[in-house]
């Protein structure tokens, strides 16, 4: 990565050793780009990653040096096949593609390794993920033989594989898998257990087994709306406990394909789900919150609801965890059961009938003396919630901004709706279908850069994790 305003040849920065072996610096007269210099340099499948966000030199903010973990191109094939995608499905989706890179750069440092002792404990460093979820660290490690591992929040190690590569404002590590953060599984069931607000969701599918096949592996290619633990307790008494009915019910919660929000589902258009004949609706509202809520811009946002088909008995559901990904599938959390029209009526009147009156009256209201607020307002309580997802400022704070709805601000090539300056001039999907030709300024990544850039800029340090 190269200062904005001139061109710079590669220069020679002197050797580092690591485990052994002699930094690479970049050839003079190479390519001057980051993609250039990485498919230049044996990085072709990352370069086509960072090639889908349409990252350019000029969107690295000048003040900010980085560490870049870069998966081998095997390690990236093994990776494709382990979510059951060729490399160009695994490219195309930039929601992905953001999510993946985002947790492989680190802010605000290059990183050379020398600090970590043979055999000693292992340092933290926080990538660009961990400004929107704070769990989002990589640990290192020395080994007693020198080798340099790097392990992620679902406990999958790296080993750094070979030299460093050595660039004017970024020090690129190649690594032998790629690393994965909490929101990014081979499949749903793996997805589920990892996640806390989601357990019951979880135990749940093996009284469904002929929808949870396909939970247990990559081929799930579909969005499941995962109720959370509050929304599952609040409706107990509706959840029909027979396989057939329950089956039913959870097949109303898969819509038939797969997709991000808002990218892939167009405002107020009915969605096939895998009950057949059964349909759901997702509305958008936009929120833009003041530059003096979120550094020095306005950020426009976006909430999502899910409404039931008419004739059910329950009300629309908040997204609460937006964009998580499952092999060839995705996960959006919602913080309500949602009930198809027949189903929920003879789910009803069993439950009516086997339930007493406060039971009811609380479950068809969707909550109960614990779970109201969390319930209604769209948030999760801090401790069965993975914190930070993607939630624009404290709870409190983006729950009055968003009326208590969860905000896409990242993990989404148009989700942010972000415009440069205060000119807020995003995509409105609440308007805008498609809102045209994804661009890198409504990534995670891109965001996340100006954002470590202006801490930087006004003194702050950024908060990269232990140094070494």
């Amino acid at each position: 990565m190269l200062c904005k305003s001139v061109r710079l040849a590669w220069i020679v920065l002197g050797l580092v050793s690591l485990q052994g072996a002699t930094a690479q610096t970049a050839q003079a007269g190479s390519n001057t780009s980051l993609i250039g210099a990485l498919e230049s340099n044996g990085f072709k499948q990352l370069a086509g990653m960072f090639g889908t966000l349409r990252l350019k030199d000029d969107d690295i903010p000048t003040n900010l040096n980085l560490t870049i973990l870069a998966p081998t191109d095997q390690a990236i094939q093994d990776f494709s096949a382990s979510m059951g995608l060729s490399l160009e499905e695994l490219r195309a989706p930039p929601g992905l593609v953001d999510t993946l890179l985002s947790y492989h750069v680190i802010p605000g440092r290059k990183l050379t390794g020398k600090g970590l002792v043979a055999g000693g404990p292992h340092r933290t460093a926080k990538p660009l993920s961990a400004m929107s979820n704070p769990k989002d660290v990589l640990r290192f490690q020395r080994l007693a033989n020198g080798t340099i591992t790097v392990t992620d929040v679902q406990d999958n190690t790296a080993h750094v594989a070979g030299q460093p590569l050595m660039l004017p404002r970024a020090n690129v590590f190649p690594v032998d898998r790629v690393l994965l953060n909490g929101d990014v599984f081979t499949n749903v069931t793996t997805l589920l257990q990892f996640h806390p607000e989601f357990s019951s969701l979880a135990a749940l599918m093996p009284k469904a087994p002929g929808l949870a096949g396909s939970f247990r592996d990559n081929t799930f290619n579909h969005t499941l709306l995962a109720p959370t633990n509050d929304a599952l307790a609040a409706a107990s008494a509706l959840v029909p406990s027979d396989e057939q009915g329950l089956t039913q019910v959870l097949q109303y919660h898969v819509i038939a394909q797969p997709g991000t929000l808002p990218d892939n589902f167009t405002q107020g258009a009915p969605l096939s789900t895998l009950l057949p004949g059964h349909n759901v609706v997702i509305r958008y509202r936009r929120v833009t919150v003041p530059a003096r809520f979120n550094s020095s811009r306005n950020t426009s946002s976006t909430t999502a609801t899910v409404e039931p088909e008419a004739g059910s008995p329950d009300a629309a559901a908040n997204v609460t965890s937006t964009n998580l990904f499952s092999g060839k599938g995705t996960v959006q959390g919602i913080n309500r059961v949602l009930l198809p029209a027949k189903a929920a009526s003879n789910a009803s009147e069993t439950a009516m009938a086997g339930t007493n009156t406060n039971t009811s009256e609380t479950a068809m209201a969707g909550t109960n003396t614990n779970t109201s607020e969390t319930a209604m307002a769209g948030t999760n309580s801090t401790s069965t919630t993975s914190p930070g997802r993607r939630l624009l400022g404290p709870a409190a704070e983006a729950a009055s901004m968003a009326s208590g709805r969860q905000l896409l601000r990242y993990g989404s090539n148009r989700a942010a709706g972000y415009g440069g300056g205060n000119s807020d001039s995003g995509c409105d999907p609440t308007l805008d279908n498609g809102c045209g030709v994804p661009g890198s300024q409504n990534s995670m990544m891109w965001q996340s850069l100006q954002d470590s850039s202006e801490a930087m800029s006004s003194g702050s340090a950024v908060d990269a994790g232990d140094e070494f």
